[in-house]
C-alpha cells in the first residue's frame, strides 16, 4: 500500500506541483484569484475623502467594467476538443493516466456565455459598490444608467451587478433598463486601420512569435510532450490551449486534470507570453490602441461634466430628470475595452517595451493582464463635491461655491492618476490632461475607411469588355490584315 502510496506521489511530483500561484492566467484569470474579495467591506468607506479639514462626498461614480467569467468561445471550444482527441490517440497508456476520466463538457449553444462563477463575481461586486457609496445611492440612487455591448455576456454581467447592487441599496435602485452602446464599448470592431495594422498584421506580433522560439518557451513544449508521452511536437498554439485549459477547467468544473500538467513558473512564462500578445494588440504596442479608444474617453468626461454643478445641493437634489445628471453611470464590455482604455488613460506603462528577450528584466513589470485585466476588471472615475475646501496645491482654504476633485480606482483600489501623480487631483486638471481624446476624438479619421473594391470590379470587368470588344474588331479586320500580307 505504502508503496502505491510513494507512486502516485512520485507521479503528481513529476507531472507537475499543482497550482500555488492563481493570479498568472492572463484573461482568464478569474477576479478572485488576482484581488481579495473576501476582507469585508465597510459602509461608506470611499463615499467620503477629507481635504484638510473639509469633508468632501463622492457626487458620480463613473464605471466602466470588463464582464466576468464565461464559457469558451465557440473557437476555443473546438480547439480543445480537437486537441484532447489528438492527444489520447497519441499518447503512452501509461503516462498522463488522468485523461482516461476526462470528458469535453463544453456546451456550444453557451459557448462564451457567462458561467456560475461570472455571475458571482458581477454580483459580488455590485453588492460591494453599493455599500462603498451608500450615503450616495442611499440620497441619489435613482439616477443611474447602466450600459454594455450588444454581447449576452457583457448584458448579463450588466443585469446581476445590478441584482448586487439594488439588493444592498435597497429600493433605492431602479428595475433595471441596460442600453446597448457598441461605439462605446466594442470600438474596436469593424475599425479597418486597426484590423490592418494591429489585427490582421503578423508583423506586428513578431516580439509574440519570437517568444515562442526562446529557451524559456522551447523547454515547455518539450516537458509537455514528455509528461503526456506523445510522438507529435506540441504546436505554439497547443501549449497555449493546455495553459487556457487549466483556468476553464477550473473555474467551469472544478477539474484541475489539466493544471497537473504545468508547473507554477511555467505558468509565469506562458504568462509572458500573453502580455506579449495583449500588450501588442491592445496597449502600448500600437498608438492606434489607445486612439480608437477616444470615444469612451469622450463619453466618461462628459457624463462626469454632466453630474458637476457649484450651485447644486447633492443632498436634496429633487427632480432631476429634465437635466443629465447621474448618480452613476457602469458600462460593461471586454478585456478590448478595458485595456484600450487604461491605454489612453497612461496607466501601467513601464520604462520600456515588453520583448520577446525581457522576461527575465520584466518580472516586476507593471503591464501584468493576470493582475490588471481579469475577468470583471472595473475602472472607475469618483468625482467627489468639496464646499471651501483646502486647496490641493497650497493647503489652505478656498472659500466661496463647492469645488470638484476626483479619485481614479482600478480593481477597486485607488490608483495614481497621472494627470497629477497623486491620488486626488482637481477634476480640470485631469480633464485637460485627456483633453486631445475629449475635444479631437474622430473616430471615422482614426479607424479610416475600408477600401472600396467596387470601384476596382468595375474597372477591372470594364477592361475585360473593352479587350474583347478590340479583340472582336481585330478579328474583323484579320482577313483584310493576310490578303494584304500575302500581297
Amino acid at each position: 500500500m505504502w508503496t502505491l502510496v510513494f507512486l502516485c506521489l512520485l507521479q503528481w511530483l513529476q507531472l507537475g506541483q499543482g497550482v500555488s500561484r492563481w493570479d498568472v492566467f492572463s484573461s482568464k484569470t478569474l477576479y478572485e484569484w488576482a484581488h481579495d474579495v473576501k476582507t469585508p467591506v465597510f459602509a461608506n468607506e470611499y463615499n467620503h475623502v477629507g481635504v484638510g479639514n473639509t469633508l468632501c462626498k463622492a457626487i458620480h461614480v463613473n464605471m466602466v467594467v470588463r464582464h466576468g467569467a464565461r464559457n469558451p468561445t465557440l473557437k476555443n471550444m473546438k480547439k480543445i476538443k480537437a486537441l484532447h482527441e489528438k492527444i489520447v490517440k497519441s499518447r503512452k497508456p501509461s503516462a498522463f493516466p488522468e485523461l482516461d476520466n476526462w470528458s469535453y463538457r463544453y456546451n456550444i449553444e453557451r459557448e462564451g456565455e457567462l458561467v456560475n462563477k461570472g455571475i458571482t463575481e458581477q454580483n459580488e461586486l455590485g453588492s460591494r459598490t453599493g455599500a462603498r457609496f451608500q450615503h450616495m445611492f442611499d440620497t441619489n440612487g435613482k439616477y443611474v444608467k447602466f450600459v454594455s455591448s450588444r454581447k449576452s455576456r457583457a448584458k448579463d454581467s450588466a443585469k446581476h451587478f445590478h441584482g448586487g447592487l439594488s439588493d444592498y441599496i435597497v429600493n433605492k435602485i431602479p428595475t433595471f433598463d441596460n442600453e446597448i452602446n457598441n461605439a462605446t464599448m466594442r470600438f474596436y470592431d469593424g475599425c479597418y486601420n486597426y484590423e490592418n495594422q494591429v489585427e490582421d498584421n503578423i508583423t506586428h506580433f513578431k516580439q509574440f512569435h519570437d517568444f515562442s522560439k526562446t529557451p524559456q518557451f522551447i523547454n515547455i513544449a518539450k516537458a509537455l510532450k514528455n509528461r503526456l508521452g506523445i510522438s507529435f511536437s506540441l504546436t505554439d498554439d497547443d501549449v497555449y490551449q493546455i495553459y487556457e485549459m487549466c483556468a476553464y477547467e477550473t473555474y467551469i468544473f472544478n477539474d484541475m486534470t489539466w493544471c497537473k500538467l504545468l508547473t507554477d513558473d511555467e505558468r509565469k512564462v506562458l504568462e509572458y507570453g500573453q502580455d506579449l500578445e495583449k500588450y501588442y494588440e491592445s496597449s502600448y504596442g500600437h498608438p492606434i490602441n489607445s486612439q480608437m479608444a477616444c470615444p469612451l474617453v469622450k463619453d466618461m468626461f462628459e457624463t462626469m461634466d454632466n453630474a458637476m454643478n457649484s450651485s447644486w445641493d447633492y443632498e436634496n437634489l429633487g427632480d432631476m430628470t429634465n437635466t443629465s445628471y447621474l448618480a452613476a453611470k457602469f458600462q460593461f464590455g471586454h478585456s478590448e475595452t478595458l485595456v484600450p482604455l487604461m491605454t489612453a488613460l497612461g496607466l501601467y506603462k513601464d520604462d520600456g517595451p515588453l520583448l520577446a528577450t525581457n522576461f527575465n528584466t520584466m518580472s516586476g513589470r507593471k503591464f501584468r493582464t493576470s493582475n490588471i485585466g481579469p475577468y470583471s476588471t472595473n475602472l472607475a472615475f469618483v468625482i467627489y463635491a468639496c464646499n471651501n475646501m483646502n486647496s490641493l496645491e497650497t493647503n489652505k482654504v478656498e472659500p466661496g461655491s463647492q469645488d470638484f476633485v476626483v479619485k481614479l480606482f482600478v480593481n477597486e483600489k485607488e490608483v495614481t492618476i497621472p494627470a497629477c501623480d497623486g491620488w486626488l487631483c482637481y477634476y480640470e486638471k485631469v480633464k485637460q490632461k485627456y483633453e486631445d481624446y475629449i475635444k479631437n476624438c474622430n473616430i471615422k479619421e482614426v479607424c479610416g475607411a475600408k477600401p472600396d473594391d467596387t470601384d476596382k470590379s468595375v474597372d477591372s470587368k470594364a477592361n475585360i469588355l473593352n479587350f474583347y470588344d478590340v479583340f472582336s474588331k481585330l478579328s474583323l479586320l484579320l482577313p483584310f490584315i493576310l490578303l494584304n500580307w500575302s500581297i
